[in-house]
């Protein structure tokens, strides 16, 4: 039980935040995390919640019924 209280505290995940009024965005770095250009078109990075949403719709489109 001793030993339990004394362990070193575990380290904290990284999460990218995104202010609501599009100031500064902590991004860290990585594929996942770079913005997309093709063309005139900016794509969201792969991590963002839209672009996560997107590929689940897409993937439960994909699904087969019965």
């Amino acid at each position: 039980m001793a030993d339990a209280e004394k362990a070193p505290p575990t380290e904290a995940v990284h999460t990218p935040t995104q202010s609501l009024e599009g100031g500064n965005v902590d991004i860290p770095k990585g594929w996942m995390y770079r913005n997309w250009k093709i063309g005139a078109f900016r794509l969201p990075w792969y991590a963002s919640p839209e672009v996560q949403l997107l590929l689940v719709a897409f993937t439960c489109f994909l699904c087969p019924g019965q």
